[in-house]
C-alpha cells in the first residue's frame, strides 16, 4: 500500500497522560511503602531489590506530582507524527482503533523495544481516522497489554 500522496492530514493535541490529582497523603504513602519495602529488602541483604524498591517509590511520587502536558498529533502524507518524533508509513507495520472504552489508535512500528505506541484520540472520529489510515497501512487486531490494562483499571 504504497499510495502516500491522497492522505487527509489531519491534526489533534491531546493530553500526554491522564493526570489524576494525588493527595499528599497518598505521596506520604508511596514513600513510607517504599522505604519499609527497602528495609526488609536490605535485613535479608537483597541490596539490588532494595534499591529498586526505593527508585521505584521516588519515580513513582515523581510521576504523579506532574500535570499533563498538551502534545500534538499529525496524520499526513509522510506518515505520523508524535510530538516532534516522525513516524513514516514505511516504518510502520499497521494500525487498529479501538472506540471502548475510550478512543484510541495503536500504531505498531518495526521497532524492537516498545513496538505499540498508544495515542489517544480526541477531535477526530475514530472512523475519519480509521479510514484515512486505511489507504497507507493496513489494519491489524492489536489488543492493548494487559499490564497496560491493569494500570487503567486501578488508576495508575
Amino acid at each position: 500500500m504504497e499510495e502516500e500522496n491522497n492522505i487527509h492530514s489531519m491534526h489533534w493535541t491531546a493530553p500526554s497522560h491522564t493526570h489524576n490529582m494525588r493527595s499528599t497523603d497518598w505521596m506520604w504513602g508511596i514513600g513510607l511503602i517504599a522505604l519499609v519495602g527497602a528495609g526488609l529488602t536490605f535485613y535479608f541483604h537483597n541490596y539490588v531489590f532494595g534499591i529498586f524498591i526505593l527508585i521505584s517509590g521516588v519515580v513513582m511520587i515523581m510521576m504523579y506530582s506532574q500535570p499533563s502536558v498538551e502534545r500534538s498529533f499529525e496524520i499526513n502524507n509522510e506518515g505520523i507524527r508524535v510530538g516532534s518524533t516522525m513516524h513514516s508509513y514505511k516504518s510502520l507495520n499497521g494500525f487498529t482503533v479501538k472506540n471502548k472504552p475510550k478512543e484510541i489508535l495503536m500504531i505498531e512500528t518495526r521497532g524492537y523495544f516498545l513496538p505499540v505506541i498508544t495515542i489517544p484520540l480526541q477531535e477526530h472520529s475514530a472512523n475519519s481516522i480509521r479510514a484515512t489510515l486505511a489507504q497507507a497501512l493496513t489494519e491489524l487486531d492489536l489488543q492493548e497489554s494487559r499490564s497496560m490494562q491493569f494500570a487503567e483499571k486501578i488508576g495508575l
